[in-house]
């Protein structure tokens, strides 16, 4: 790790790893996605922002329902509010979300690009001067200032039946965690789903998007596999809504515990039933397999969800409201 990584980020990945070591919401992993960051340059960000012009097809980010879905790699938020439900060994449903001052530093950099992919690699900042103790070194060599969590006010989702109505974490401001009693079945597809912040250090503003129909679980009972010398392509019946998307995170290990990954294959696009990794970025990929048993964020289980997305943009930065289905599994590539 950079001799310039602040306290407060170490306290932050030791609270996130411990989170996770229970199970963590996706992607956004961590509400605000541990491997997102947001940069406009398509050789030095993480989940690939809209360098390539592809997340903004259907959303006139006015929290209006459009026809087209916003399907495509999104800038990293810095506010984001997650509707999910997923499947590990049962299903839950969790309702949280995370608003910061900020998007989150660039801690990954694009080595390949192709097709509905992208292959990511952790890319250790190396500041010259060091930052200052306040400070981290992106992927970009730069320093910048740890974003800390701020309210937006009270949060409210409705369309899940009663509104849930959530205030910030007093002692973790930015955090908030809806109740732990929610149903495992959390929406239906179509369903009319809205988040509104009140306001406060981050601007108010709503949200709204549609339900989507659960993944299918048994799609991934076994590992999938990904062999040298062709492209692996990932199949599933599709939902039959116009609206929704897929994402796939083949997520690699770390090379020590609450560091950000080393590799990622990361792909977004329609629910149409069919999703091509590219032949070259599987064999950028290292070789191996998920790790029957692994702590927490070190070495994650890849993820399969179907979504749908609103977005905005205000003072802090871009904000999002997914509502998602996810399943998780693990990849065999020998």
């Amino acid at each position: 790790m950079s001799p310039t990584t602040p306290w407060r980020f170490l306290l932050a990945l030791v609270a996130a790893t411990a989170l996770c070591a229970t199970g963590c919401p996706s992607d956004d992993d961590d509400v605000a996605d541990d491997d997102s960051s947001s940069d406009d340059d398509t050789g030095d960000d993480d989940t690939g922002d809209d360098d390539t012009g592809d997340d903004d097809t259907g959303d006139d980010d006015t929290g209006d329902d459009d026809t087209e879905p916003t399907c495509g790699f999104a800038d990293d938020p810095a506010a984001s509010v997650v509707v999910m439900e997923r499947y590990t060994s049962v299903w839950d449903g969790t309702v949280s979300a995370r608003v910061q001052e900020a998007p989150n530093p660039a801690w990954h950099a694009i080595q390949l690009e192709e097709g509905a992919c992208r292959y990511l690699t952790f890319a250790l900042g190396n500041c010259d001067p060091a930052c200052d103790f306040d400070q981290v070194c992106t992927s970009d060599d730069e320093c910048v200032d740890y974003p800390l969590g701020i309210s937006a006010g009270t949060l409210t989702v409705e369309g899940l039946g009663d509104p849930i109505v959530i205030d910030t974490d007093d002692w973790n401001p930015g955090y908030y965690w809806g109740p732990w009693d929610l149903p495992d079945d959390l929406f239906d597809p179509g369903d009319p789903i809205t988040a509104t912040f009140s306001g406060a250090d981050f601007p108010g503003l709503t949200l709204s998007t549609t339900g989507v129909e659960s993944v299918d679980p048994t799609l991934f009972e076994d590992h999938f596999l990904m062999e040298d010398g062709g492209d692996a392509v990932m199949t599933w019946t599709p939902s039959g809504d116009a609206s929704a998307c897929v994402q796939v995170k083949i997520n690699g290990a770390n090379m020590a515990h609450g560091l950000p990954l080393n590799d990622i294959l990361w792909c977004e696009g329609p629910d149409s039933g069919s999703l091509t990794v590219p032949q070259a970025l599987v064999e950028a990929f290292p070789h191996g397999s998920t790790p029957e048993i692994c702590v927490g964020h070190d070495c994650p289980p890849s993820e399969f969800t179907r979504y749908t997305r609103d977005t905005a943009t205000v003072g802090p930065g871009p904000a999002q409201l997914e509502v998602k289905s996810t399943a998780f599994f693990g990849y065999d590539h020998p």
